[in-house]
């Protein structure tokens, strides 16, 4: 009969709290079920087939075969499980035959556990193994007793009910096995079943023809009696033949798990994760060690999971010790609890080297020291050691391709992290034009998504492109300047450098059809834009000085040489226009000054702002107050509230909103100043309604930095330094406000003053009297 060795024999696993459950269960259900059956058969009356005497030594003798039926056994391993084929069904059934139906159920239960301690099982497998026979003795019973109640001689009917209970016995005994496999080593319950079901049928059979066998001869012909033992030799022989199946079986699965590990490239621990637990099952080795790469891996527990550990664990000199053929270790270089093992050279690199240690944990106790069929201590076989070192060269194999890998892996994030994290964007293109390099900068300078890119339909993806075919068959880094359109239709200054390398990373001279062209392209927009923003200062300010330097050097002259021939009121007039030139100049300048002061190195403002309560209507009087020649323009739509600014500072942004409304609409147009409401807001807007020429949309951004003319500033019809909105706004900003721009092409624009409302109670009073 099978029975089963969860986990090793020596060592249990205490983090499988499963298999402790499936011991538990299998145990009182097993104890339950004979306490059940011999309650129930104690009020049935059956005849022995055999003996029903009181003498005590055929009991005993019966006992003494139950137990030495289990110490005659074939182990069949499944994994780290030890599963053991005996002979216990067939002396149960020769227990049913003989004996009544209680003790044919009890004895044998007892042998068993005679023999278990005899044999030195742990406690878990003595128990688990009892439950599983108890159950499995007390199906057969009760099937035997339910098919043949009457007892008595052999007939069809009592042949019948033998082969019913052993396949009952049979079938219990597999289940459980299949179940404590499956929480022990995960193996599939389905797997084992399809595995184990004919054996487990031969075994049934085959326990019935010998007890039947040894039970008739016994009664008719005594002297024929040791005849039985050939079915018992032949069931000997279909145990040694599954075991050697199964064992065959199971290194061809291990086989293929481990070539399925070292067929792709890993890192040690990987390797060792994967291959080396896989390689230990197909020599049915206890335990494995790696030294390899400065890491030493081992189990902390035979079959248990692998994980690094100190290399002092584990003699250094064991690296030196071992050579390509396996070689035993000696005594003084076994890792730590080892008995015997073997050692196998890893050739990882020219000039380093590794181990693989295969060795065995398991020590036999009790008659498993002496019994010549028993597991014993684990042995490598001579006809394994060339597939040892076979498997041990891919291993080696495996982690140099690991090695390698890891390397390039690393070195292929550090260029993806230099990548990503670049400021300028770097582009990749292939020989066909195709992207395959599309960075993060990129994407942010061009507005093109990295898989957009690999489409190569956006503008600046074809631009660039093109920029690297013109300049492709040339040696060494290109540079030029290219102004593409983004999709959004802004338009981006780039600084773009190319080489053209081949597959060595070698600068080409000549065209290739394998090349790739690497662009570094640096946005230079802002600097640009600087650049122009700089020319056009430079021009702005050369006209608005040139303005009024000119009329008061002509009226500066005209007065020197001709004042006593001019009459007095133009003498008067004269001076009045160079006092204006002079306040014009002195406006200009005060601009300069105060767009140095209005925004300090951090962006803070720097000027002085003295907060009041200002009326919002009195505050549209004081600036338009200041544009006599357009009051007859502009209409006002007033409202009542008070604000919380600075006055003079507001009248000044007011003011140039209204300025620039006249200057740049056509003469006669109307100019709106329109006061919003602001019940139940925290601001109030004053905007500036003209009817001029508009702003275009890409340049509205730009209105409010300094210097900044729509305008060219060599063609250019109206006067100004560019500073006027770019003053404004910071001062309406430095009072918590901000200014706000809208604009139609060729229909006009609207510049909102948005200032904050006053919260004192008295501001509030005179706003609900207004």
């Amino acid at each position: 009969m099978a029975e089963a060795t969860p986990a090793t024999e020596e060592q249990e696993h205490p983090g499988k709290s499963g298999v402790f459950t499936v011991v538990a269960v299998v145990l009182v259900a097993g104890l339950l079920a004979v306490a059940l059956t011999g309650l129930v058969l104690s009020s049935v009356t059956i005849t022995p087939y055999y003996y029903e005497g009181d003498a005590l030594w055929p009991y005993l003798l019966f006992l003494l075969f139950a137990a030495v039926a289990e110490v005659f056994y074939v182990p069949l391993r499944h994994g780290d499980a030890q599963e053991q084929l005996t002979f216990f069904e067939a002396v149960l059934l020769i227990g049913v035959l003989i004996f009544a139906p209680v003790i044919a159920l009890v004895l044998p239960l007892v042998g068993f556990l005679v023999a278990g301690l005899a044999l030195g099982l742990n406690t878990r497998k003595i128990l688990f193994n009892l439950g599983s026979y108890a159950l499995g003795s007390a199906a057969l019973v009760l099937a035997y007793v339910v098919v043949f109640p009457d007892g008595g001689e052999f007939s069809v009917i009592s042949v019948i009910g033998l082969l019913v209970g052993g396949m009952l016995f049979s079938g219990i005994n597999m289940l459980l096995l299949a179940w404590i496999l499956n929480a022990d080593q995960g193996v599939p319950p389905g797997e084992f079943i399809r595995e184990q079901w004919l054996m487990s049928l031969v075994m049934a059979v085959g326990s019935v023809g010998i007890a039947a066998t040894a039970v008739a001869l016994a009664q008719t012909t005594p002297v024929l009696t040791p005849f039985a033992l050939l079915p018992a030799a032949a069931l000997w022989l279909a145990y040694n033949s599954s075991a050697q199946q199964n064992a065959a079986l199971e290194r061809n699965r291990w086989i293929i798990r481990l070539n399925t590990a070292v067929s792709q490239p890993r890192s040690t621990t990987h390797m060792a994760e994967n291959a080396a637990h896989a390689l230990r099952r197909v020599f049915e080795a206890d335990d494995i060690c790696l030294m390899a790469d400065g890491v030493t891996l081992r189990a902390d527990e035979p079959g248990g999971q692998l994980e690094p550990h100190p290399p002092a664990e584990l003699d250094h000199r064991l690296v030196s010790f071992a050579t390509a053929q396996p070689r035993a270790i000696p005594t003084a270089l076994l890792p730590p609890n080892w008995r015997s093992g073997v050692a196998v050279e890893l050739v990882l690199a020219d000039d380093e080297r590794g181990a693989l240690l295969l060795g065995a944990t398991r020590r036999p106790a009790g008659l498993d020291r002496v019994l010549p069929w028993a597991s014993g201590t684990w042995q490598l076989r001579d006809v394994d050691r060339p597939v040892l070192q076979a498997l041990t060269a891919s291993m080696a194999g495996a982690l140099r391709a690991g090695q390698h890998l890891t390397a390039l892996t690393e070195e292929t994030a550090k260029l993806t992290a230099v990548v990503d994290h670049a400021t300028n964007g770097i582009a990749v293109y292939g020989a066909d034009g195709s992207v395959l390099m599309w960075s993060p900068a990129m994407a942010t300078i061009s507005a093109v998504p990295a898989a957009d890119a690999r489409a190569a339909t956006a503008a600046p993806v074809l631009s660039l492109r093109e920029l690297a075919d013109s300049v492709r068959g040339t040696r060494g880094v290109n540079n030029a300047e290219l102004a593409v359109v983004r999709d959004d239709g802004t338009s981006r200054d780039l600084n773009v450098s190319v080489v053209w390398i081949d597959d060595t990373g070698s600068s080409l001279g000549h065209n290739t059809a394998g090349a790739l062209a690497i662009l570094t392209v640096q946005d230079v927009t802002r600097e640009r834009q600087a650049e122009r923003a700089k020319s056009d200062f430079i021009a702005t300010i050369s006209h608005e000085l040139r303005t009024p330097i000119t009329p008061i050097k002509g009226y500066a002259q005209l007065l020197s040489t001709r004042w006593e021939q001019m009459p007095l009121a133009k003498r008067e007039k004269v001076l009045r226009t160079i006092s204006d030139k002079a306040d014009h100049l002195s406006r200009l300048v005060d601009d300069l000054l105060l767009a140095s002061n209005v925004s300090g190195s951090e962006g803070e403002a720097k000027l002085t702002i003295e907060p009041s309560d200002v009326p919002a209507n009195e505050l549209a009087d004081l600036a338009i107050a200041g544009f006599p020649d357009l009051r007859g323009r502009i209409e006002r739509t007033d409202h009542d509230c008070v604000l919380r600014c600075d006055r003079d500072r507001a009248v000044q942004c007011l003011g140039n909103l209204i300025s620039n409304a006249g200057k740049y609409s056509e003469p006669g147009s109307v100019i709106r100043v329109v006061t919003h409401p602001c019940e139940g807001e925290s601001y109030v807007e004053i905007a500036v309604h003209d009817h001029g020429r508009g702003i275009p949309g890409d340049e509205l951004g730009r209105v409010f930095d300094r210097f900044y003319r729509v305008e060219d500033p060599m063609t250019m019809t109206t006067g100004g330094s560019g500073l006027g909105l770019y003053i404004s706004r910071e001062l309406a900003r430095a009072m918590n406000g901000d200014i706000l721009a809208e604009s139609t092409l060729g229909s006009g624009s609207v510049f909102t003053l948005r200032l904050p409302i006053s919260r004192s109670p008295a501001s509030g009073a005179d706003t609900e009297a207004r």
